[in-house]
């Protein structure tokens, strides 16, 4: 799909993230997984400067949440977000 096509465009790693779902895992639960995978990748030395946060439609948003708590719990942000809308 799209992330498969951006992979060989930009000649970059993509890791997706399946996040767990509201309504049967309200927030922050999407969020917390995708702070923890931020973390494993920073202990497993990648810099924040190699990190992309991106995804589309409601995810954009808990992309935008996810940077926010990031800040907030005093970790190094990413390189960058990118969110989109269809």
């Amino acid at each position: 799909g799209f992330e498969c096509h951006l992979s060989c465009l930009f000649n970059v790693t993509i890791l997706h993230l399946e996040y767990r779902l509201c309504p049967e895992h309200p927030l922050p639960a999407s969020i917390d997984d995708a702070v923890a995978l931020y973390r494993a990748l920073l202990r497993n030395n990648i810099s924040p400067s190699q990190i992309l946060i991106m995804r589309d439609l409601a995810g954009g948003g808990l992309s935008l949440l996810t940077i926010q708590t990031l800040i907030t719990r005093q970790l190094s942000a990413p390189r960058g977000v990118i969110v989109l809308s269809t």
